[in-house]
């Protein structure tokens, strides 16, 4: 009777041993979900799209005004230099289009008595420049494109940010009505781009 009271007394000590282990183990096993939880909430704000942050009047007209310098510019080049002619058709329009923007600009300016905007470009967009101008003959088709599609990238971004933050009105207007055109300038340079304008250019034999 000793030997069973002894053994049973034994048996309840290891019971109790034991629950503090198990409840270790929950609570191990919540704070490696709500490590997790923390760590998947950090991948999500990681990850998540940054909001683009409104772009002041005085840098609105200055991309703006480097933005369509740029375009003429380098649609100049092309009418001289491209073989295609659907690449100088979509040439002839950037400097008709950003002849017009920037004339707009320069009124708005003007009107509201705003700093004016710059005269020559800036370092980046001369540097474009220069690459395009540098081409060689064969690639040159496809050095506009791509440029193309990278500057009308960036000047729809701009026109966009500023027509739903910008803190002039005429300005917002301006860039509510010319997105959807710079819009149309970048779905055509892809297009080009996408049919092999360049390509079937480059194949042209020399004149």
């Amino acid at each position: 009777m000793r030997t069973a009271l002894v053994l049973i007394a034994a048996l309840g000590l290891a019971a109790c041993g034991s629950q503090p282990a198990q409840n270790n183990t929950v609570a191990a096993d919540n704070g490696m979900t709500a490590n997790a939880m923390d760590g998947n909430s950090a991948m999500a704000d990681a990850t998540a799209p940054s909001v683009t942050a409104n772009v002041t009047t005085p840098e609105f007209v200055t991309k703006a005004a480097i933005s369509d310098m740029y375009e003429i510019q380098a649609a100049k080049v092309a009418l001289d230099r491209s073989k295609s002619a659907e690449v100088k058709s979509f040439a002839q329009m950037m400097v008709t289009d950003h002849t017009a923007t920037s004339a707009k600009v320069k009124s708005i300016v003007t009107k509201d008595k705003l700093d004016p905007p710059p005269a020559a470009l800036d370092e980046a967009h001369a540097k474009m420049l220069a690459d395009l101008k540098a081409a060689k003959a064969e690639d040159f088709d496809t050095t506009y494109l791509d440029q193309q599609t990278t500057a009308h990238g960036e000047a729809l971004s701009l026109l966009q940010s500023y027509a739903s933050g910008g803190d002039n009105a005429d300005l917002k207007a301006f860039a509510t009505e010319t997105a959807p055109k710079v819009q149309m300038h970048l779905d055509k340079a892809r297009s080009l781009d996408r049919s092999g304008a360049d390509d079937k250019a480059a194949a042209k034999p020399a004149q």
